[in-house]
C-alpha cells in the first residue's frame, strides 16, 4: 500500500502534536524538578540530581522517539488501508451497489495480501486490547447480577436461597424438630440446586426453607410450637399458653427483689410446621421442664468422712452409695473421689443479685533512710493498721452455688494507715569522700584520696621495669580503698610487696594493693566500691610510705592509668 500527499500530511500534523506534547512533558519535569536543585545546588548531591536529570531526558527522548515511530506507522498504515478500499469503491461508479462493495474487498484483500505481515502485527497489538476489553465489560455485567440457587426436592421447587449454608441450616432446624425411636426411618431429602438470577427480595430464610421441606414430606404436619432445651428437640404442642406460664413459674420462684433470673439453658419456643407424631401433652411437658433429674458427680473425701455421711450429705441411702462405689465401705481414704448421685434441676436457673459486703485493705510499708543505721537493718517506727472498703458486686448463683462475681464499685471507709520502717544508710567500712568521686570509662576510682603519682608503669630512670604505679605524698596510715565492687582473693604479707591485698572483680579483673601498714580485711570478704582495704605504710621492699597499685586482666599487667579516671 502507498500513501498519498494528503495522508502524509495527516501523518506530520500527527507527528508534530506528539513531538509538542513531549516537550511540555519535559518542561515540566524541568519545573518539578527546579526547587529541589535549588535546594541541594551547594551539596553533591546536586550533581547527583543533575546525573539523574539527564538521564531521565535521554530516556523519555528514546522513548517519545519509540512511540512517535509507532504512532506514525499506525496512522500510515491506516490512510493506507483507507486509501486502497476507497479506490476499489469509486473504481465503477455507475456500478451497482453489491458491486462496488465486491472491489472494495477485492481491493483490501489485495492490499492484505501484500502487507500480511503488518497486518499480523497491527493484529498482535490490536486483538489482546479488545480481548481485555471485552474481557473487563463481561465482569462488570456479570458483577451486577444477583446469582442464588434455586432448591428443589421431589421435584418440587422450594424457593431460593442466597447460598448452600441457608440450606444447611434449614437441614439442621429439621432434624432438630425430629424425635427419632430407633425403628423409626430417618426424614432425608436429597436437595437439587440450580443457579437462578432474582432480586433480593424472591430470597428465603432458613426457618422458611424448614417449613417447605416439611411440607414436601409424605408425612402428616401440623402448625404447633416446638420446644427446645439447650438444643435438645423435646416435641411440639399445639398450645404454648401452659408451657409459657411455666417457664415463668420457675423464674418467678427463684427471684426476690430485684434479682436477675435466666435459665441456663437456652429455652426456645418455635412456631412453625411440625410432624403430627411429635405433638405432645403440654401438661406433660411442663412437668418435664419443672422436675428434677439425677446427675452423677464426684466428690473428694476430706479428713472426717464417712459413708454413711457423704450418702446422707447428697441424699442418697447408703446402699446406693456402695452401688456406685464397691470398696468404698473398706478403702475410704482422704483425696478419694467418690462417685454420687445428685439431684438437679432439669432446668437451673441462674440468679444474679447484688450485694454489698466489706473489705479489709491491706496497709503499706514506708522505709525511710537513716544514716545512723547500718545498711540492711531497720527499724519499725510506727505500726500499720489496714483499712476497709465497701464493695458493691454482682454475684451469680446456679442452684446455691456461687459461679460468677463482678465488683461493680468500691468505697473506702477507713484509710489504711502505712507503717513507717527505718533503713540504714550508713555503709561499713567506707572512706568518706568517695561516695561522689569521679570515675573512669571502666567505672573505677582512686584508691587512695589526695597525695601524688611519685612512680609510673613501665621502664625506670634505674633501668628496672615497674608492673604498677606509686602513690605517695598521702602519709603513713592513709585509707586504701577498693577501686571496684569484689572479692578479697588474698590478704597478708607476699615477700617484697609486704602487707599486700589482692580483690578479683570478676570478668578477669583483679587489682593489688601493696607495701600496707596494715590490713583490715580477709580473704573471701565481699567489698564495696570505695570501701576501706588498708592504711598506707612501707611494709616489704619500701623506701617510704606509698601505695603500690597493680591491674591484672586475664592473667595479664595493664597500665593502670589506662583504668583509673
Amino acid at each position: 500500500m502507498h500513501s498519498s500527499p494528503a495522508d502524509g500530511t495527516l501523518v506530520r500534523a500527527a507527528v508534530r502534536l506528539f513531538r509538542r506534547m513531549g516537550l511540555l512533558w519535559l518542561s515540566f519535569w524541568r519545573l518539578a524538578l527546579r526547587p529541589l536543585r535549588r535546594l541541594c545546588f551547594r551539596s553533591g548531591f546536586s550533581r547527583r540530581l543533575d546525573f539523574f536529570t539527564l538521564r531521565l531526558r535521554k530516556w523519555m527522548s528514546r522513548r517519545r522517539q519509540r512511540v512517535l515511530y509507532r504512532f506514525y506507522h499506525l496512522v500510515k498504515f491506516c490512510a493506507d488501508v483507507w486509501r486502497v478500499v476507497h479506490s476499489g469503491w469509486s473504481r465503477e461508479p455507475e456500478a451497482s451497489l453489491p458491486r462496488r462493495l465486491w472491489n472494495a474487498l477485492r481491493a483490501f484483500g489485495c492490499g492484505v495480501r501484500n502487507n500480511g505481515e503488518r497486518l499480523l502485527r497491527l493484529l498482535n497489538c490490536v486483538l489482546p486490547a479488545a480481548a481485555v476489553a471485552a474481557f473487563l465489560l463481561l465482569i462488570q455485567y456479570v458483577s451486577g447480577l444477583n446469582y442464588v440457587l434455586e432448591v428443589e426436592s421431589n421435584g418440587q421447587s422450594l424457593g431460593y436461597i442466597q447460598d448452600e449454608g441457608v440450606y444447611t441450616e434449614a437441614h439442621a432446624r429439621l432434624h432438630s424438630r425430629m424425635i427419632y425411636q430407633e425403628e423409626d426411618p430417618v426424614l432425608y431429602t436429597v436437595p437439587t440446586f440450580s443457579i437462578a438470577v432474582v432480586d433480593r427480595g424472591s430470597l428465603q430464610t432458613g426457618t422458611e426453607l424448614t417449613d417447605a421441606l416439611i411440607r414436601t414430606s409424605a408425612a402428616d404436619i401440623v402448625q404447633a410450637t416446638g420446644v427446645t432445651v439447650g438444643g435438645e428437640f423435646l416435641g411440639a404442642v399445639r398450645d404454648s399458653a401452659l408451657l409459657q406460664k411455666t417457664l415463668e413459674d420457675l423464674l418467678n420462684a427463684h427471684r426476690q427483689g430485684n434479682d436477675q433470673v435466666a435459665f441456663t439453658k437456652e429455652v426456645e419456643l418455635e412456631q412453625g410446621l411440625f410432624l403430627q407424631e411429635h405433638l405432645r401433652d403440654a401438661e406433660a411437658l411442663a412437668r418435664q421442664l419443672s422436675s428434677d433429674v439425677q446427675q452423677s458427680v464426684y466428690y473428694t473425701a476430706v479428713s472426717g468422712d464417712t459413708p454413711s455421711g457423704i450418702a446422707a450429705a447428697f441424699g442418697m441411702t447408703l446402699s446406693q452409695l456402695e452401688e456406685l462405689n464397691p470398696s468404698i465401705m473398706t478403702q475410704l481414704k482422704i483425696g478419694q473421689q467418690v462417685l454420687v448421685s445428685k439431684a438437679e434441676a432439669y432446668l437451673p436457673v441462674k440468679e444474679t443479685r447484688t450485694v454489698t459486703y466489706t473489705e479489709a485493705i491491706p496497709y503499706e510499708t514506708v522505709y525511710v533512710d537513716n544514716a545512723n543505721l547500718y545498711e540492711g537493718t531497720t527499724q519499725t517506727l510506727s505500726e500499720g493498721r489496714e483499712g476497709t472498703v465497701t464493695v458493691t458486686a454482682q454475684v451469680s448463683y446456679v442452684e446455691g452455688e456461687e459461679v460468677e462475681r463482678t465488683e461493680l464499685s468500691r468505697a473506702v471507709e477507713t484509710p489504711a494507715v502505712s507503717a513507717r520502717v527505718a533503713r540504714g544508710t550508713m555503709k561499713l567500712q567506707t572512706v568518706s569522700g568517695y561516695e561522689n568521686a569521679g570515675k573512669s570509662d571502666y567505672g573505677l576510682i582512686w584508691p587512695v584520696y589526695g597525695g601524688y603519682i611519685s612512680q609510673y608503669y613501665g621502664h625506670t630512670p634505674y633501668e628496672y621495669w615497674h608492673n604498677g604505679i606509686d602513690y605517695a605524698g598521702t602519709g603513713y596510715g592513709a585509707p586504701i580503698v577498693s577501686v571496684l565492687p569484689g572479692t578479697v582473693t588474698y590478704a597478708g604479707w607476699r615477700g617484697s610487696y609486704g602487707n599486700l591485698v589482692i580483690v578479683s572483680h570478676g570478668n578477669g579483673m583483679e587489682t593489688w594493693y601493696a607495701h600496707c601498714a596494715n590490713i583490715l580485711v580477709r580473704t573471701g570478704d565481699t567489698v564495696a566500691q570505695g570501701q576501706q582495704l588498708a592504711r598506707v605504710g612501707s611494709t616489704g621492699n619500701s623506701s617510704g610510705n606509698h601505695l603500690h597499685f597493680r591491674v591484672i586482666v586475664n592473667g595479664s599487667e595493664k597500665n593502670p592509668l589506662t583504668y583509673l579516671p
